[in-house]
């Protein structure tokens, strides 16, 4: 039986894990959606209204600032250089409304982007066991990560990711250097360049 190679099995672990993500999200997207379709069909009576100032009040902002949910920020640090282009393209990504509770347009782009990411280094990872490795570290990182956050309901358990990358995207470089350096001076080992004695 052959065995699957990195270059499909890394995309596929990451799509799976992507996706797991998503119908969370998804789900408690729709959730809240429920809850204000309830609030919104109570009478106005069971309601009270409070007045605040708007300016010169410490602790009261007159244009309020949401949040995306943290389900957003493990998609995006999930595969850290395409969550950052996803953004960049569509910074709207985790807007919600009626009509569209889910941004599927970036949802579409993040997997797109992501899984090109996760091929090529999967391709890298097939004749480089030390970034395999990272892969293999990064991919039980992005699970424990999400087990995290959604039971802390808190994004700082995504924060690792972020580090995690940076890691691994030097251990890539390094790896890409030796190899040129090899090239260039005709031997793979990582050998001392043939320079002669004076």
């Amino acid at each position: 039986m052959k065995k699957i190679k990195l270059r499909w099995l890394f995309p596929i672990c990451h799509l799976v894990i992507d996706l797991a993500i998503a119908a969370i999200l998804f789900h408690s997207v729709l959730r809240e959606r429920q809850i204000e379709r309830v609030h919104e069909r109570r009478p106005q009576s069971e309601f009270i209204s409070v007045g605040f100032f708007q300016e010169n009040v410490p602790g009261v902002r007159f244009d309020p600032q949401f949040l995306p949910p943290p389900q957003f920020t493990l998609l995006i640090m999930g595969s850290l250089p395409a969550g950052l282009i996803s953004v960049f393209v569509i910074p709207s990504y985790y807007a919600s409304t009626w009509e569209h509770p889910f941004n599927f347009r970036w949802l579409a782009l993040q997997e797109a982007l992501a899984l090109t990411l996760w091929f090529l280094l999967g391709l890298a990872a097939e004749s480089r066991p030390t970034i395999r490795r990272c892969l293999v570290g990064l991919i039980l990182l992005r699970i424990l990560a999400a087990i995290a956050v959604e039971f802390f309901r808190d994004e700082f358990w995504a924060a690792p990711l972020v580090y995690y990358w940076v890691v691994l995207l030097i251990v890539v470089a390094v790896s890409e250097l030796r190899r040129l350096r090899g090239k260039v001076w005709g031997r793979h080992d990582g050998g001392e360049p043939p320079y002669s004695a004076a």
